[in-house]
């Protein structure tokens, strides 16, 4: 089964002359950075193996690869890894753009309250008061009504999760199509209580980009031009969906170029933004020294602390984690196609990193690096999973081993087998993807590369198992 994306990170930056002393004179301790990388999980008390960025996109099949980090609010590490597409040897430069996907959900959050400020919208008012080309309705919304605020932060109860894409060589819907159900995905409306919970909703943004048009009268490319990246120097950021030069192409988990080179996504703040590690960086530090005060920042210090506030589970969209000075905002991305990114921000202590890749298994290789970055910075954000593996008898491994049947979902099955070395092999042959297990009990069960657990229910009568719960969400029945 795939394994879900963990979102989601933050990063920002300075002006254009000073970055580039600053990235010439970048102290050489920060391409440790780049070379220490470590494994999600480590078998044992202590880390015995590291490897580079290098030896990530092999193991990942990731053909290229871009990395900004900086602190106290300047670029202090800039390193660029590989190729725009598999297929030929044009290399990654500091501004090849990447599909950010996801990410650019905090990007067009800041875009919208920046509206808010400009047009003294109210955060918690009925989104319907501003919206005039169509409408939020429903039997949901006929005692409590969304507003932006719920929106930003997933709470407005509103469906789709997220976007599929679209080849460039067919038909585009337009956003009114999509939002109606007309294009690959579900119509949007409103299936739970505005503000009741968290549900992550990409078609809570397409509402987000149509509030953006009704209200200033530009589209919403050409507001967040003038608004969001010309104000914060992102000279590389675009809602352009056929951008002209220098992008890099998505390629499959393994590193194969995407037929199409990249898809379309009309759904821009859901998944239409390409940008470049520098652009991200820009926005993140904008909002760390909005979040402070500073003076000529981009937002209010007040809206910047409502951005950077939790509420049902989120701040305005984006992440926020972390306690005192650990306290960081991020998001991660990841399209179709695919691109997988993740920025980080730990604005408590004015440090952060983004990495950006063209590959589906780009995530791995992300949380890779950020581990590294952790480490470097002693942080106790993203520290491996330390496991002790036990070993199970023959008995208990034939147990184990087998298939199982996901039955909410039919004919969906998974393989169990055990190795030579006494781990646990999951394959799916729905996407031929494999999960290797070791036994931390003799029912839990912990996956060697992202420390996700699955565990067992065995029948304590006949010793046989009966379930395997996968990643703590699905539950699949044994199959004799």
């Amino acid at each position: 089964m795939k394994k879900s994306l963990i979102v989601l990170f933050a990063i920002a930056l300075f002006f254009s002359c000073k970055q580039e002393v600053k990235k010439e004179m970048a102290p050489l301790p920060y391409n440790d950075i780049g070379t220490n990388l470590h494994a999600a999980v480590i078998i044992g008390d202590s880390i015995s193996e590291t490897y580079s960025v290098e030896a990530a996109m092999i193991k990942y099949h990731v053909p290229g690869v871009s990395i900004v980090a900086f602190q106290d609010g300047e670029i202090v590490w800039t390193k660029t890894y590989g190729k725009k597409d598999s297929k030929s040897n044009d290399a990654i430069n500091e501004n090849t753009k990447f599909q950010a996907a996801s990410i650019g959900k905090p990007i067009s959050a800041i875009g919208v309250l920046k509206l808010v400020e400009q047009y003294n919208l109210d955060l918690d008012a009925d989104v319907n008061d501003y919206l005039k080309s169509w409408k939020v309705g429903g039997e949901f919304t006929k005692t409590k009504k969304v507003s932006i605020r719920q929106l930003l932060n997933h709470s407005a109860g509103v469906n789709v999760g997220g976007f599929h894409g679209y080849p460039k060589t067919k038909p585009i819907p337009s956003l009114l199509d999509i939002i109606e159900g007309k294009g690959n995905s579900p119509k949007v409306e409103i299936t739970s209580i505005p503000g009741s919970a968290f549900s992550y909703s990409g078609g809570g943004y397409a509402i987000l980009q149509l509030l953006v048009e009704d209200v200033s009268g530009q589209s919403f490319e050409s507001f967040f031009q003038e608004q969001v990246f010309g104000p914060l120097k992102m000279n590389n950021s675009t809602f352009d969906q056929m951008p002209k030069e220098n992008m890099a192409l998505g390629h499959d988990q393994k590193g194969q170029t995407h037929p199409d080179g990249w898809l379309v996504f009309p759904e821009l703040p859901a998944a239409g933004l390409w940008t470049t590690p520098t652009d991200l960086a820009k926005f993140c530090m904008a909002l760390e020294d909005s979040y402070y005060g500073k003076e000529a920042t981009y937002l209010s210090k007040e809206m910047a602390g409502q951005m950077l506030t939790v509420t049902n589970n989120w701040g305005l969209g984006i992440g926020v984690r972390g306690e005192g000075d650990g306290k960081y905002f991020f998001h991660g991305g990841g399209n179709p196609g695919s691109f997988k990114s993740l920025m980080l921000n730990v604005f408590k202590q004015r440090r952060g990193i983004v990495v950006m890749t063209n590959a589906g298994q780009g995530d791995k290789l992300h949380d890779d690096v950020l581990r590294s970055f952790s480490k470097f910075f002693d942080s106790n954000i993203f520290k491996p999973k330390f496991v002790k593996p036990i070993e199970l008898s023959e008995k208990k491994r034939a147990a184990i081993n087998g298939r199982y049947q996901f039955k909410k979902m039919g004919e969906y099955f998974l393989e169990i087998t055990s190795d030579s070395l006494g781990r646990f092999i999951l394959y799916d042959p729905n996407d031929e993807s494999r999960v290797t297990y070791v036994a931390v009990s003799e029912t839990e069960f912990v996956d060697v590369e992202s420390g996700n657990k699955s565990s067992f229910a065995i029948d304590p009568e006949t010793g046989k198992v009966v379930t395997m719960n996968y990643n703590g969400a699905y539950t699949f029945q044994k199959l004799d």
